[in-house]
This record gives structure tokens, sequence and C-alpha cells, in this order.
């Protein structure tokens, strides 16, 4: 790795130390409440997993607390396509509870062993009623999802290929910037809708703008 590439990853590694995670550090009487004996908002025990494993539960939030997971759905090939990554302090689940929903395509699969924290709706609206801080929290993570999602449509609504595609990576950047292009570039090509040639043209194109830097699979975003 050359010297901008490790002076833009250690940037990126010192940006996702502070990220929030939804139950650590509160107050006290909010801690009392979810770590007591007993009570209607104790927290139940983590679950284990291995890689490979499917981790999404119905009507549930679920809390990574070890190891990291992919969301993904399969393409009309069959090919798996991942749409992101998983760390440790991050949720999944949310559009499982509080209102009429199915399983859509997607799953979330581990990527290695680790541990998961389930809440299940009745729980977790419990938590949300009693523990300020954690309601607090939550909205902002629904917030920061919405404004994903809006840079998801704007990253196929967007006029030109090169803007689409870095839109698209940003999209798929986790908390430190980083994204990994898809093993089979002629997949990324299709989800873009984009020749191969056009996308590895245009790559060099934002790199050269520097506003990525390339790293074999891995992409940081360097803003």
């Amino acid at each position: 790795m050359n010297a901008r590439r490790e002076k833009a990853h250690t940037q990126k590694k010192r940006k996702g130390i502070a990220v929030e995670n939804l139950l650590d550090q509160l107050p006290p009487q909010e801690a009392n409440l979810l770590y007591a004996s007993q009570g209607p908002c104790v927290l139940p025990e983590a679950v284990p997993f291995t890689k490979g494993q499917e981790l999404y539960r119905e009507k549930s939030v679920a809390l990574l607390q070890q190891g990291s997971a992919i969301v993904y759905r399969l393409d009309e090939s069959g090919a798996r396509l991942v749409i992101r990554s998983l760390y440790a302090g991050d949720l999944f689940g949310a559009a499982s509870v509080f209102g009429d929903w199915k399983k859509g395509a997607s799953s979330v699969l581990a990527k290695g062993e680790g541990k998961v924290l389930y809440l299940p709706e009745e729980l977790f609206t419990q938590i949300l009623k009693s523990c300020p801080t954690v309601a607090l929290r939550y909205i902002r993570y629904q917030s920061d999802r919405i404004r994903f999602l809006n840079r998801r449509m704007d990253a196929f609504a967007a006029g030109s290929t090169q803007q689409r595609l870095y839109e698209f990576l940003t999209a798929q950047a986790d908390q430190d910037g980083v994204c990994y292009v898809a093993d089979n570039m002629a997949q990324l090509a299709r989800m873009l809708h984009v020749g191969r040639t056009s996308l590895y043209r245009d790559l060099a194109a934002l790199e050269q703008r520097e506003l990525i830097i390339r790293d074999g699979k891995k992409v940081i975003l360097n803003r």
C-alpha cells in the first residue's frame, strides 16, 4: 500500500472509532433497567453464531456484538449480490418490527464466528419507552438509514456513469468509508447498467480525480 493509500486508510480507521453503539455508555438509570436481574427491559443473552449462518430473525431488531456479516440477495442468474457489510455495533432487522412486513429477498449471512443480540419487538418497545437515550440513538440510526436509501436511489438516477458509480460506492461504503467491489466485474456492470469497459474507465477516472483510492477489490472513499 503506497503512502497516499496508507494515509487515507488510517484516517478512515480513526473515523470509525467513535461510532456510537445503541447500548453503550448509557446513563446509570437506563443501564440498571437493561442489566437488572429481572424486569420488562432486561436484555437477553447474546446468541453465538458460526460462519455461514443465517442471522435474520423475524420480528426482532438485532445488534451485532461480535464478528461481521453481509446483507445480500441473489440476482437473476442466482449469483450472490452483496448489498452491505455489517460489523460489531451495527443493527439489522429494523424493517421487520413496528408494522406488517414480510421478509424480502435479502438475507444476513455471518462471515465468521461472533455473537448477536436479538431484541424481539415487544422487548424493544419497552426499551424505547423506558430508555430515552436508546430511543434517541435509534431515531438517529433510522435517519441515517433514510439518507442511505436516498443515496441508493440517487445512485441509480444519476446522469453520468461516473456519478452513478460514485454514488453507488458511497452507498455501499461501511462506517470507515471502505467498500469492496464485486468479485465479478461483469455483475457490477450489470447492476449499474454500464459496459465493463466503461466501468473500468470510470473507476480509473474517479481515482485520477482523487475521489477514491483502489487497493485490489477494496475501494476507499477519499472524502
